[in-house]
C-alpha cells in the first residue's frame, strides 16, 4: 500500500473527481478504518488543503487555495452533485442583466439548505429530475463549472422568478439576450419543459419582442396564467398564449 502522504490523498481525490466529501467517505477511499481517518483529515486541515464547509464536510482545495476560493461558481456545483448556477447568477453571467446577485443561484434535484462559506453564499434551488437539463461543463478561472446554457438559464428564470430578482429583470433579461439565444434551441428546451404556465409566458415575452415560437403553441397552458405571478390579476387578456396581462412591457 502506498504511504497515506498528502500528495497521495490529493491525487488519489482529484483521479476519482471527488472535491467533496465526508469522514465516511474518505475513509472509504483510503481503506482505514474512520478512527486513522480523522486523524488524517486534521491534517488535511492543518495543511490547508480542504476547507470545512458544513459541519463534517469537506471541499477539496488542494495547493491552490487562493484559485478555488476564488471560484464560487466552482464551489457550488462541486459541494452539490448533482447541480448547477442558473437564475439570476447565470442571467448576470452571461451578461443579459448587469445586476450582480449578492449569492450564488443553483437548480438541484436534492434537498440542500443555504451554505456560508468565506463571503459566498449558496442558495439551491429543489427541482423535479425532469428539469435537470440544459446545462454544460464551462471552464471559469480553469477550473470547471457547471452552469445553465443561456436559453436553459431564461426558462430556469421564467419558471422561478423570484429566484431571478423579479419578473422586471426577466424582461431585461429576454430584451438583452434576444439575439444572443439559439431559438430553435430555447424551443427544444422549452419543449421539454414540465410547467406549460412557463411555456406561455416565454412565449408571449418573446412575442413581443418579435419573436414568434409558434411551435410551442401546442405546449401552452390550457387556461390563462398570469403574465407577473407576483402581481394582481387584471381584465386584460392575450389569448394566442393564454396569458392574463397584468404587467405592461
Amino acid at each position: 500500500m502506498a504511504k497515506i502522504t498528502t500528495s497521495y490523498i490529493m491525487s488519489l481525490l482529484f483521479d476519482n473527481d471527488i472535491f467533496y466529501f465526508e469522514p465516511k467517505q474518505l475513509s472509504t477511499i483510503l481503506k482505514i478504518d474512520i478512527h486513522k481517518t480523522y486523524d488524517i483529515i486534521q491534517r488535511l486541515k492543518t495543511s490547508e488543503v480542504i476547507k470545512e464547509v458544513e459541519n463534517g464536510k469537506y471541499l477539496v482545495i488542494g495547493y491552490d487555495r487562493k484559485r478555488i476560493l476564488s471560484n464560487p461558481f466552482y464551489i457550488a456545483t462541486h459541494v452539490v452533485v448533482p447541480s448547477y448556477v442558473s437564475y439570476w447568477s447565470a442571467l448576470n453571467f452571461y451578461g443579459f442583466t448587469e445586476q450582480v446577485p449578492t449569492y450564488t443561484l443553483c437548480a438541484t434535484t436534492k434537498q440542500k439548505k443555504e451554505i456560508h462559506l468565506e463571503k459566498y453564499t449558496f442558495k439551491y434551488i429543489t427541482i423535479k429530475k425532469e428539469k435537470l437539463y440544459g446545462y454544460t461543463k464551462e471552464m471559469i478561472g480553469e477550473l470547471p463549472v457547471f452552469i445553465a446554457e443561456p436559453e436553459k438559464a431564461i426558462i430556469d428564470s421564467i419558471d422561478l422568478s423570484s429566484n431571478a430578482g423579479g419578473f422586471s429583470e426577466i424582461v431585461k433579461s429576454i430584451d438583452n439576450s434576444i439575439t444572443l439565444v439559439d431559438t430553435k434551441k430555447l424551443i427544444e428546451y422549452a419543449r421539454r419543459f414540465p410547467n406549460k404556465s412557463m411555456i406561455s409566458r416565454l412565449g408571449y415575452l418573446y412575442e413581443a419582442n418579435g419573436i414568434k415560437l409558434q411551435k410551442l403553441q401546442k405546449f401552452k397552458s390550457t387556461s390563462f396564467v398570469l403574465l407577473n405571478p407576483k402581481k394582481a390579476k387584471t381584465k386584460k387578456y392575450n389569448k394566442h398564449w393564454n396569458i392574463i396581462v397584468n404587467e405592461e412591457l
